[in-house]
């Protein structure tokens, strides 16, 4: 009998229910455009955010959830055009670029550095409301974005995929009825291009489609491998997204999402041996932003290729919502690990990633006392690295590693969460989740000799998780103005499998307790907002990523503490000026890892051995310590974000200035505290002119004024100690028109 697929049968009851909800819609009605995100009320005071942190609209102030909420205009305004760069707006959030072309996001010290195929981040990413679930597609363009919204702290009560840290949604922008369009174009240093095109139209008055354009050429690199002479740090990218909007009644809306996107790059690949330490070769540092090594150069590509389906029928006092998603992301990658002349160790990946997802929740109106929504939700993903291959000299007595192997998940989740207000101004919020995880392993792991002769592996295995989560909430909105709110949560990562090293042993979930307590104000009738929230986490399981020679492998920590606090603001003292900024405090440490990864430089022994006194041989011995006590990764004490616009009107248009900065306290980029990212400090600004029918625009910017170097990736293996730098000052020109 043929295997039935669950994910046909998830996507044709989306369908179906799409196809049931069209029939029993009483009349066609004129379209609606998508939901507002921004409302300025009064119009010169602050704006009135409308979010869907809790899967319906509500002002972000009264929505008892660590929230930072950024429209176009703020994107726009602040010069955020990639994905990395939202950590200037957003405290306690880290994003370093890392993979050549991928992100991983930290939200309050909680996160994962490792890119690997088939690992999802704790720090779960919606487009579109589609759960994303691959590492490598944690980059990606801030053009044609309506909004995004960074939820902080454990969800999955509301949400599809269970996230431990955070949830970061990216909403783009929604075909309307009303026929627009925009094009830009920039140029920069670096001899870099860039561009985006977002076009709208109705085809009838129940259907508008759009399509938006976006890319980046970044010609000249801003460092150079002294070896071959080639240009590095360098990165492209295109990407096309186009929408549907159906909507046959005022109560059905189907909406269809297709993209594809390309990047090239070699972020956090072309690293440079650090000062004061020799790699397994024998070389040195060869300066800041350059690299050395024997082969012609280190990258990756990534192609994706993602479709959605998102039907919307409402019943009046319950709204039922269906999305289906698909997404393929194809990535290659290689990279010489060490920077060794001869190179010691090279990894080449191609790998390949399909996740499917269908979600179908109830929701009810936001009219009564009692509000609630309940769910359903199914993930599949299919991870294969086909081939990862290692050579060089590391590899002996073989001439290759060659890793061919597959994980199969399939993830079955229920949910509900409710809501009920007092007419006192009370609420209680209470969640619950039921997760089921199943993981399958299947591979092999070729060791080749200079000959051709074969030594094979093979590996199989099978594991399941499971997990109830929870969330609550007490809230008290004081008047309009004030809120204070508590809650008590906690979020489930699953585990899963070390595919560029496979053993059939899993790597256990990870699982975060949360207590957060904060407010939400406004004062000075409207001009001044002040926001703030205080949590403490202790978390279990915490996956912990180790570079090997091949790739990137997760580990277990036994169990860590992190706590600390944030307050942000913005104020419009006077019409056509805004000021905005948030700090973080926050301070983590592992309370159990009693075997902990952590390098000595050879010749050294491991632990509690005495150190020798001998001169460096290069690379690193591998050790492991008790790590307890030590800070956890990428958890900078303090980060201060600073932002402020002043926009001029004239007879020949609006005049407007920028100017923000950013402060990072530094933190560590191991396990162990070996490798600190040093404090620093970044200062973007811009000059804009809109025209008086604001037809079109110009802007001169400028990002990390100050030339500051820090780094954008750090590492320790056995081949040595490197790091990877983030970009300096970068500055261009940009013009558009609207139509």
């Amino acid at each position: 009998m043929k295997k039935s697929n669950p994910w046909k049968a998830l996507l044709l009851t989306g369908v179906a229910i799409g196809v049931f909800s069209t029939a029993i819609s009483a009349q066609a009605s004129a379209m609606e455009a998508s939901p507002t995100q921004v409302v300025t009320e009064p119009s010169d005071g602050i704006a009135d955010i409308v979010v869907t942190a809790q899967r319906r609209n509500e002002s972000m102030q009264q929505v008892p959830i660590a929230i930072t909420a950024l429209s176009a205009d703020d994107l726009s305004r602040r010069g955020l055009g990639q994905s990395n760069e939202l950590v200037a707006a957003v405290p306690g959030l880290e994003f370093n670029p890392s993979g050549g072309n991928g992100a991983t996001p930290f939200i309050r010290g909680v996160g994962a550095t490792n890119l690997s195929t088939g690992f999802e981040s704790p720090v779960a990413i919606y487009l579109d409301d589609a759960y994303v679930g691959a590492p490598p597609a944690g980059f990606f363009s801030l053009g044609s974005i309506s909004s995004v919204e960074i939820l902080k702290g454990p969800q999955g009560t509301l949400f599809g995929r269970n996230a431990t840290g955070g949830v970061i949604q990216v909403r783009t922008k929604n075909p309307s009825q009303t026929a627009s369009g925009n094009v830009q174009a920039g140029y920069g240093n670096y001899d870099t291009f860039s561009g985006n095109m977002y076009l709208n139209t109705p085809l009838t008055d129940t259907l508008a489609v759009n399509l938006a354009v976006d890319g980046l050429d970044q010609r000249n690199g801003y460092g150079r491998n002294l070896t071959t002479g080639l240009d590095i740090h360098l990165r492209s990218y295109y990407s096309l997204r186009s929408k549907a909007l159906w909507a046959p009644s005022g109560a059905t809306t189907v909406l269809f999402t297709a993209s594809y996107s390309f990047a090239k790059g070699d972020s956090g690949l072309n690293t440079a041996t650090l000062p004061g330490s020799v790699n397994v070769g024998g070389g040195l540092d060869v300066g800041r932003y350059n690299s050395s090594g024997g082969l012609p150069a280190d990258g990756s590509r990534d192609k994706e290729t993602a479709a959605s389906l998102k039907i919307d029928h409402d019943f009046g006092e319950v709204k039922l919502t269906s999305i289906s998603a698909a997404r393929n992301i194809r990535y290659f990658y290689s990279v010489d690990q060490d920077g060794s002349i001869p190179f010691v160790a090279h990894s080449a990946l191609t790998a390949n990633t399909d996740v499917r997802s269908q979600e179908i929740h109830l929701a009810s109106s936001n009219d009564s006392a009692l509000t609630w929504l309940v769910g359903l939700y199914y993930f599949h993903s299919r991870a294969a690295p086909d081939p990862l291959i290692a050579d060089g000299s590391s590899q002996a007595p073989f001439a290759a590693t060659v890793t061919n192997d597959h994980q199969n998940l399939n993830s079955y989740s229920g949910f509900a969460d409710a809501t009920y207000k007092l007419d006192s101004g009370l609420s209680l919020t209470l969640g619950v989740r039921y997760t089921k995880d199943d993981y399958q392993l299947e591979g092999t792991r070729d060791r080749v000799t200079a000959a051709g002769a074969v030594t094979r592996t093979v590996v199989s295995a099978h594991s399941s998780f499971s997990k109830f989560t929870y969330r609550g909430v007490l809230a008290y909105q004081i008047d309009r103005d004030a809120m204070l709110y508590l809650s008590r949560s906690r979020g489930f990562k699953s585990g899963g499998y070390n595919l560029f090293a496979p053993t059939g042993a899993p790597v256990a979930p990870e699982i975060l307790d949360a207590t957060e307590a904060g407010f939400k104000t406004e004062w000075l009738g409207r001009r001044l907002r002040i926001n703030g929230s205080a949590f403490n986490y202790d978390y279990t399981n915490l996956q912990v990523t180790q570079v090997i020679v091949g790739g990137t492998i997760t580990l277990n920590a036994g169990k860590a503490h992190i706590w600390g606090g944030e307050l942000d603001f913005e104020t419009v003292p006077f019409k056509n000026l805004s000021v905005s900024g948030g700090i973080s405090l926050q301070r983590g440490r592992y309370t159990d890892f009693p075997a902990g990864p952590f390098y000595v430089p050879n010749p050294q022994p491991c632990p509690p051995a005495a150190p020798v006194a001998t001169p460096l041989t290069g690379g690193n011995r591998a050790c492991s310590l008790d790590l307890k006590g030590r800070s956890t990764v990428q958890t900078p004490p303090v980060t201060l974000s600073l932002a402020t616009t002043y926009t001029m009107p004239t007879a020949s248009g609006d005049f407007g200035v920028n100017a923000s900065y950013y402060y990072n306290d530094g933190f560590y980029w191991d396990a162990a505290n070996q490798l600190k990212s040093s404090s620093y400090s970044l200062l973007n600004a811009s000059l804009s002119w809109t025209s008086v029918d604001h037809q079109w625009n110009a802007s001169i910017w400028g990002k990390n004024l100050g030339n500051t170097y820090y780094q954008g990736f750090a590492a320790l293996t056995a081949l040595r100690s490197q790091a990877g730098a983030a970009p300096p000052r970068t500055y261009g020109v940009t013009i558009g028109v609207n139509f």
